[in-house]
């Protein structure tokens, strides 16, 4: 069998049986041959990110030479060893569905709202891949770096069940899979905006514009491949009626690219580098401050990662991937320097609703660097057992520098004139450590199809910092005083998280399955340091 496109192929044994490894996610055309037989062609096969794809012929025995039959492939209605709620989607879909964003592709997921909550979790709680390799960020939460929708092959939405290769993750793991370059140059540009009839007739619009370029192909043909997107999108976000009393048009920009560069070394080695760079410039809109919006913080998003990786196919049966990635994240609040920020009380309106006058006292310099270093070998032992391990270690660099002040508020939220503001601010910079190890073992039955999944993962996080060691010291009245007499070392948190899942067919357009697993997620390292310095307690 061969897979047009790629120089990937293989050869069944006597029953027919054949195993294809490091196909990247994306639509192929597969060429079935056999001597004495008619060669089959099956079209638009769908390689799924994250799971193993099943293609089952039968070819018509012939003692002369004829033509080729054409099969186009259908994808299954349902993933019968997928013993766990995911949800694929395709390189074709993808380019059919009316979105911009990968984000917004996960909202049209059942279970998941517009705001990106997933099984009524909260967005944090959602862990996002790029080629299995996390962009996160770790110190707010939520995503840190935005990808061209060109430079999409597939992604795969696990909202309940993933195996013991994923965790960090409490509500879902969304794993997005890259384009690789083909042999053939492909060129393309493409522009969306929502505003062709003038403002003054529709005023339903965000004045949303998009403007993308990709281009890909061969550098020396069937060796070493190209990819590159880039991204431009600007808009007024949908409060712009409000926003262009205070600011020009537009107040909300965003640039995001992504590069690679594939080489195949041999037919089992392949060689990835790849780039992503996105910057993001926008304000927020608070209704309290509606009639004052240019008292607001303007906020920034700068995001860049290096990613290097290994792909060896050791033989039909087992291969590896081992990869490092460089990833910087930089956020931040505010047009002026830490020194220039204004500390002053907010004035209101007679019913205490509006802040008519002020700037919010609000600064903010928060970096983050993290090294990870990651690996994952497969093999197929057999045709019934498939075995996966693997191991995940990051290294981060975390820097944090925030001025904070925020008025003091009654029981119902209104705000107190005139009370001193609260302090909230602090400055720190930590060198945490975490890591993971997986083994999970599929088995197929042959009797009926079903599926057993057996997985453990292990995960650490070594905080690498101190906390205050207080002490009640008795006061007049009754009361005691809270001191700090010393600082203690953080231990090391770690945890064995088992995975167990259960899947069989119940015909051929319905299946059953039930998984038990331990799922948690580390803290957000915002509020892991936070009080720490100064110490607040």
């Amino acid at each position: 069998m061969q897979i047009f496109g790629t120089n990937l192929g293989t050869v069944s044994n006597i029953d027919g049986y054949y195993t294809v490894y490091n196909v990247r996610a994306g639509v192929y055309d597969v060429k079935f041959s056999l001597l004495g037989y008619k060669t089959v062609l099956m079209k638009n096969v769908t390689i799924n990110a994250d799971m193993r794809t099943r293609i089952d012929i039968s070819m018509e025995q012939t003692s002369v030479e004829l033509g080729v039959v054409e099969i186009v492939s259908q994808k299954p209605l349902i993933q019968k060893d997928q013993p766990s709620t995911a949800f694929s989607i395709g390189e074709v879909k993808l380019d059919k569905l009316p979105v911009t964003t990968f984000q917004e592709v996960l909202s049209l997921q059942p279970g998941v709202t517009l705001e990106g909550n997933v099984r009524g979790g909260k967005t944090n709680e959602v862990i996002y891949l790029i080629d299995g390799i996390p962009v996160q960020d770790f110190v707010g939460g939520g995503l840190g770096a935005e990808l061209p929708k060109s430079s999409i092959g597939g992604m795969t939405i696990y909202t309940g069940g993933f195996e013991a290769e994923y965790g960090n993750a409490m509500s879902a793991v969304i794993n997005v899979i890259t384009k690789g370059g083909e042999n053939i140059h492909r060129f393309a540009l493409r522009f969306e905006k929502d505003n062709w009839i003038p403002s003054k007739l529709n005023k339903q619009v965000d004045k949303h514009n998009e403007l993308e370029l990709s281009a890909s192909g061969p550098i020396i043909s069937n060796e070493l491949f190209y990819l590159s997107a880039v991204t431009l999108r600007v808009s007024n976000t949908r409060w712009w009626q409000d926003m262009d009393n205070y600011f020009s048009s537009p107040n909300n920009k965003e640039l995001s690219g992504m590069s690679k560069l594939e080489y195949t070394v041999s037919q089992s080695i392949r060689l990835t580098a790849q780039g992503l760079y996105s910057y993001h410039d926008w304000r927020d809109y608070e209704y309290s401050w509606r009639y004052n919006l240019d008292g607001l913080p303007e906020r920034q998003k700068f995001s860049v990662r290096g990613v290097l990786s290994l792909s060896h196919t050791l033989s039909d049966r087992t291969a590896y991937t081992l990869s490092f990635t460089h990833f910087y994240l930089q956020n931040r609040f505010g047009e002026t320097t830490k020194q220039d920020l204004e500390i002053t009380p907010y004035q209101y309106d007679l019913f205490l609703r509006y802040v008519t006058r002020g700037n919010k006292s609000w600064w903010a310099n928060v970096q983050q660097l993290m090294q990870v270093f990651k690996g994952d070998i497969s093999s197929q032992v057999d045709e019934s057992q498939f075995f996966k391990a693997g191991f995940e270690f990051n290294f981060y660099d975390i820097f944090y520098d925030l001025v904070k002040f925020e008025p003091q508020r009654t029981y119902f939220g209104k705000p107190i004139e005139n009370a001193p503001l609260l302090n909230y601010s602090n400055l720190y910079e930590y060198f945490p450590r975490s890591g993971s190890v997986y083994i999970q073992d599929k088995i197929r039955f042959s009797l009926d199809g079903s599926i057993l999944s057996l997985g453990l993962r292990w995960d650490f996080l070594d905080p690498r910092a101190e906390r205050p060691v207080v002490e009640f010291i008795p006061n007049t009245n009754n009361e005691f005083k809270q001191k700090i007499v010393g600082y203690k070392k953080a231990s090391i948190k770690q945890q064995f998280s088992p995975r167990i899942a259960f899947a069989a067919p119940m015909g051929p357009n319905s299946m059953f399955f039930m998984n038990f697993g331990y799922y948690f997620q580390y803290p957000l390292f915002e509020y892991l340091y936070t009080g720490v310095n100064p110490p607040q307690i």
